[in-house]
């Protein structure tokens, strides 16, 4: 009777795992992504969040600044959205990332001040590639040094070995 007891849990635990999933909330968001003077920017990816932070779904913006997600299943009860744009010269994000969140069920329309990217927040991005790093010639030394030594290591292990 415990078995049975025990098999008839683990049934009832396999199926809650699997339509769990199944019964998690569908959402319609749309909005628009505006740069700080109010244009629509063109190609920037908006991303949708669920509470636990797990990305869901991302798409990018059309021509118009506008975004849509149909039937987007979020797993928790809420759902926050970032904006990213880069132009080449700066990496642009909304402001409200992590601190506005959504209800994750029915039609959701986005407020314009949650997708518009401030100025305030760019960070510079370089226009042109840097070369990499730049090492000290001490680590550079210390870098070759312990290159060397792993190399004498793994030669000693062969010589046992042969």
């Amino acid at each position: 009777m415990r078995q049975l007891r025990v098999i008839l849990s683990a049934f009832i635990a396999i199926i809650v795992l699997c339509v769990a999933p199944a019964l998690a909330a569908t959402c319609n968001i749309r909005g628009t992504v505006t740069d700080a003077a109010g244009n629509p920017v063109q190609g920037a990816s908006v991303t949708i969040f669920d509470s636990n932070r797990a990305e869901v779904s991302t798409i990018n913006t059309n021509a118009a600044g506008q975004f849509s997600f149909t039937s987007l299943r979020i797993n928790t009860d809420l759902f926050t959205v970032r904006v990213f744009y880069n132009d080449y010269q700066r990496t642009y994000t909304n402001p409200s990332y992590f601190f506005t969140w959504y209800p994750a069920s029915g039609d959701q329309t986005i407020n314009s001040s949650d997708t518009r990217l401030d100025d305030l927040r760019a960070t510079p991005f370089p226009s042109v590639p840097s070369a990499g790093p730049t090492a000290s010639p001490g680590l550079s030394l210390l870098a070759g040094t312990s290159a060397v030594l792993v190399a004498a290591c793994i030669s000693g292990l062969f010589k046992r070995h042969a």
